[in-house]
């Protein structure tokens, strides 16, 4: 088991509620006009055909670059995240999560970057039977298309997500870390 993938599993499974504020010092639900577009979901998609599996995550806009491991918020902390929870086996539980996110890194400098995906992991963890910890199941196909994030996986290699045949058992998210701990853009979607 990868501690790291562990660790920063963690970093971004926080549930959203805990964050104080989002931008403007806002309530996090809905998000905020001060928060910047790639922190508003517009829509969310889903399709599956045969063993293919497909979520869209649109956003009111797609930053042209990232500002990458900035001094304000903490190391190994989520400062972009766009997720993907599932529950996959229709019981009302988010059991697993696919994020397409970029922690900071520790004595990295900040740094601009418009290869969006080259500077993201794309991970899928499980939520662990206590549900204060996620475990990796492995990763996914990412991608861009305009204001939107696509989620690709096949279920022949990530068997937990066999049963997943609707959009309504998903649930799409965002976060994005301007500061400290609690100085966080969030939105969900439905």
């Amino acid at each position: 088991m990868n501690l790291l993938r562990v660790c920063r599993a963690l970093a971004l499974s926080v549930p959203l509620a805990l964050f104080s504020h989002s931008c403007g010092g806002k309530p996090p639900s809905g998000g905020s006009d001060d928060c910047p577009g790639f922190s508003k979901i517009v829509s969310g998609g889903f399709s599956r055909v045969g063993d293919h599996l497909t979520w869209t995550l649109e956003l009111e806009s797609m930053p042209a670059e990232l500002v990458l491991n900035r001094a304000a918020v903490p190391d190994n902390m989520v400062d972009y995240g766009w997720q993907i929870n599932v529950d996959a086996d229709v019981d009302g539980i988010y059991e697993v999560y696919m994020s397409i996110a970029h922690y900071k890194m520790p004595g990295a400098p900040e740094t601009r970057s418009s290869d969006i995906l080259g500077n993201t992991n794309h991970d899928i963890f499980k939520y662990s039977s206590d549900a204060d910890t996620a475990l990796p199941l492995g990763t996914f196909q990412a991608g861009i298309e305009g204001n939107a994030f696509t989620f690709d996986i096949d279920i022949t290699q990530i068997s937990s997500f066999s049963s997943v045949a609707s959009a309504s058992q998903s649930q799409w998210t965002v976060a994005y870390r301007y500061g400290a701990l609690t100085r966080v853009c969030t939105d969900r979607w439905p």
